[in-house]
């Protein structure tokens, strides 16, 4: 009996692994399945696309969008767990108008890209930060804001600590958890999976396979931040709790926290639209210098 229940935990476990490591990939054939725009030129945007190496010689694509602020900053999106590049195709028309230029590009075990594997932020920090170099060389004197969604929020904050303010001059992020496991839980919750044993059991068997995976906390890494941060959250996040925004807001030394009543999680952009794109706008402009970078309290509507 012991035996059967040590087995049933490890298989279990397993699938757990498996399931965190390999999220179902958006591509274009999911697209087109939906009767959705399968890549920027089918809204009648000009791109470019550029292909990538990343540190460990997999390969992502990258579309280079072109925005509106031709002096504005380039803006990289990081998307969450189980986006892709294409999910980014529904920010376009509220980043355009604050942007010379956006890049969407497919995160390690996710669309496209030639990496078997997610790793929740272990090695997607250096993937950004190749892709950083990417556009320094490509497009030079333009600066650069990460712009990360859950997942990718993670990803933006460890790859901006990472680096210098010529390299990435400042941060967005919208629904931050604070570590991995957090998210997790509450994902498991959702569907009704037990938590106990399995999510210790499956965060052990990670660390083991991969020492450090999504391991870091994401509070600490905003402590350390020098770059100005926009935290953006959703009051009702059923995924992750408003207070892991409010600490991350609270830890860092240059960030403002704005909340959208009511939004669930990366809700914030299609509950009040108007509010976002000021938000944005309000944020960039002291990346050019124009604002104030002083941390403001909490904004509520």
């Amino acid at each position: 009996m012991f035996v059967a229940l040590l087995a049933v935990l490890a298989i279990a476990t397993a699938m757990l692994v498996h399931a965190l490591t390999h999220p179902p990939r958006r591509t274009f054939t999911t697209q087109l399945a939906r009767g959705l725009p399968t890549d920027p030129g089918e809204m009648d945007l000009p791109f470019e696309t550029h292909r990538v190496t990343q540190f460990d010689g997999s390969e992502t694509e990258l579309w280079l969008v072109e925005g509106s602020a031709a002096e504005g900053p380039i803006l990289i999106m990081l998307h969450g767990w189980g986006g892709s590049r294409l999910s980014g195709l529904a920010w376009l028309a509220m980043l355009r108008p604050h942007a010379s230029r956006i890049v969407l590009f497919d995160q390690r075990g996710h669309g496209e890209s030639t990496s078997a594997t997610c790793e929740w932020g272990r090695a997607e920090r250096r993937d950004a930060k190749a892709i950083v170099q990417h556009l320094q060389k490509s497009i030079p004197n333009h600066p650069v804001v990460l712009f990360g969604l859950s997942m990718g929020a993670a990803v933006a904050l460890e790859a901006a600590r990472r680096s210098s303010l010529d390299e990435v001059a400042a941060v967005i992020v919208d629904s931050p958890y604070r570590q991995a496991v957090d998210a997790v839980r509450l994902f498991m919750q959702q569907r009704r999976l037990p938590t106990f044993p399995l999510l210790w059991l499956g965060a052990a068997a990670l660390r083991i396979w991969r020492p450090g995976f999504g391991g870091f906390d994401a509070v600490k890494t905003a402590a350390r931040l020098r770059q100005p941060l926009l935290v953006i959250h959703g009051s009702d996040d059923p995924i992750v709790p408003l207070q892991h925004a409010s600490d991350l807001a609270d830890a860092a030394p240059n960030a403002r926290l704005e909340v959208f009543t009511d939004a669930g999680h990366l809700q914030a952009v299609t509950t009040e639209p108007r509010r976002y794109g000021s938000a944005l706008a309000t944020f960039l402009k002291t990346i050019a210098g124009d604002g104030d970078t002083k941390k403001a309290r909490p904004t509520k509507t």
